[in-house]
């Protein structure tokens, strides 16, 4: 926590911003600080998506050239993430006994295939969470998308699982 008490609630109020504006990008980072083993850090993750739930229930209807998702689609993004995440830490966690030459991702190792995808973030990699900032002859007045707008979102039909 910022020991400026205003300079922490502009923070938030910030981080609350890009994640409604972009939570397919952003919920990654979110989900990691919700679920860091440093208490008090996991408390800011939490203050931040109790902020994020209070503000999208009081956000204005939406016109056509906003951007901004509805809170119906926020929350559904934070629920597929955050089954997503408890799914892939249960799957970190999982002790294999032995030495199997494969293993299969639903059966032997349980992972909730079906629960947890297709999931509305974006695959995690670098190019794809990195926000591109508008160049200096970027045309003024225009809204600026730091995201490409066709990035891969994990589907279940990327399992495809022979035995």
């Amino acid at each position: 926590m910022h020991p400026n008490d205003l300079v922490y609630k502009t923070l938030i109020k910030i981080i609350v911003t890009i994640i409604s504006e972009y939570p397919e990008q952003t919920m990654w980072s979110l989900i990691a600080v919700i679920k860091s083993s440093i208490v008090n850090r996991a408390l800011r993750g939490q203050e931040v998506a109790a902020k994020l739930k209070v503000q999208s229930c009081h956000r204005p209807t939406l016109h056509k050239a906003s951007s901004r998702k509805p809170r119906d689609e926020i929350m559904r993004i934070a629920q597929h993430t955050t089954r997503l995440a408890d799914s892939l830490l249960k799957l970190c966690n999982f002790e294999i006994s032995g030495r199997p030459a494969s293993m299969s991702l639903t059966r032997g190792l349980g992972f909730p295939v079906h629960a947890v995808l297709p999931c509305p973030i974006v695959v995690p990699l670098q190019s794809n969470l990195t926000a591109i900032l508008p160049g200096p002859s970027a045309p003024k007045g225009k809204k600026h998308n730091p995201y490409p707008t066709d990035q891969p979102q994990l589907q279940s039909s990327l399992i495809n699982e022979p035995y």
